[in-house]
């Protein structure tokens, strides 16, 4: 079987016979240079994904012909994560203006599933920061980020306990049946935190790759 990485081949040594799985962890182990991350694999030239990789695994890497890791910087990657998440950004006001728009004309059935859906993305935006940071091994506690722009340093953590204390603030209102309350803080307080966090995100981007276009 013959061995690529990004269509380069690969010289790899290994005895005849061995299973698929075997010789995937070879590569991974021994062919890869520092701080680059698998994005795809493919097997004969076909995407090998999760579930056909299960079913594969054990077979002889003899059983089949080539194949090729798809490898990229994991710098790159997560700034490129960071990214599309800022973009998102756009759907998150849109989605708090109807949000808002339901809350103040009483529609309570339309504004908890919007409510729901805008509370989603903002857990998902902390996980995929989160995800980010492990990628290029940066303890998000410690991470800051320089803004030239204002001449300051950003503090990652502070940008989460502030979103932290917004979502709390939701839940509090939201349980305490204070829709007008609710109304208010969707409104007013997430304005600032979606324009800080496009900022932050931007500038994470930026950091963890230069090279970003």
């Amino acid at each position: 079987m013959d061995i690529f990485i990004n269509d380069e081949p690969v010289e790899l040594e290994y005895e005849a016979g061995k299973p698929l799985s075997e010789i995937l962890m070879l590569v991974q182990d021994n062919c890869f240079e520092p701080g680059m991350i698998v994005t795809a694999i493919l097997l004969d030239g076909e995407m090998l994904e999760p579930q056909r990789l299960a079913e594969l695994k054990s077979q002889p890497a003899s059983d089949f012909t080539e194949l090729n890791f798809v490898v990229r910087p994991a710098n790159a990657f997560a700034a490129e994560g960071l990214i599309t998440v800022c973009g998102h950004l756009d759907h998150s006001i849109a989605l708090r203006s109807e949000l808002v728009e339901a809350l103040q004309q009483g529609n309570t059935r339309v504004a908890m599933q919007k409510l729901n859906d805008y509370v989603k993305f903002w857990s998902g935006l902390q996980s995929t920061l989160a995800s980010a940071c492990r990628l290029v091994s940066v303890d998000v506690e410690k991470l800051e980020v320089v803004d030239e722009d204002q001449d300051a340093t950003l503090v990652v953590m502070d940008h989460i306990t502030s979103l932290s204390e917004q979502l709390s603030e939701v839940k509090s209102a939201l349980e305490s049946g204070d829709m007008v309350l609710l109304g208010d803080i969707i409104e007013y307080e997430f304005s600032d935190l979606t324009a800080r966090w496009r900022n932050l995100l931007h500038k994470m981007a930026l950091q963890f790759d230069p090279n970003l276009e």
